[in-house]
C-alpha cells in the first residue's frame, strides 16, 4: 500500500549503497535511516525501485542511499526526479505518496 510523506532533493554522488549516480541525469531516491537500518553496501532495499506521485504526475526513481534527516515516510529524491513530478527546486519541500515496484 502507498506511503506518504515529505520529500525532497538532494544532489546524488556516492550513496549508501555503494554506487555513485548523477542526479542530474538519474533519477535516483534515498529512503529514511529508519527505514534503511544500519546496514549500507548490500542493504536489501538497494536497487529496488520507487514510485512517486505528486499532483497527478508519477516518477520512477531507483534506491541508492539513505536519508538521515528523513523520518519515516519521506524521501530524498535527486534532482532529476524531483523534477520529473514538476515541482520547481524553490519549493524545498513538499508532500508526495509513493510505493516500491520492485
Amino acid at each position: 500500500s502507498p506511503c506518504a510523506g515529505d520529500i525532497t532533493f538532494y544532489q546524488a554522488g556516492l550513496g549508501a549503497c555503494g554506487e555513485t549516480h548523477d542526479g542530474l541525469s538519474e533519477s535516483v531516491v534515498a529512503l529514511p535511516h529508519g527505514m534503511m537500518g544500519t546496514q549500507s553496501n548490500g542493504n536489501p532495499f538497494c536497487g529496488r525501485t520507487v514510485s512517486i506521485t505528486k499532483n497527478g504526475k508519477t516518477t520512477s526513481a531507483k534506491v541508492v542511499d539513505k536519508c538521515m534527516g528523513c523520518k519515516d515516510g519521506d524521501l530524498d529524491l535527486s534532482e532529476k526526479a524531483f523534477a520529473a513530478l514538476g515541482i520547481d527546486q524553490s519549493v524545498g519541500r513538499t508532500t508526495a505518496e509513493w510505493f516500491f515496484t520492485s
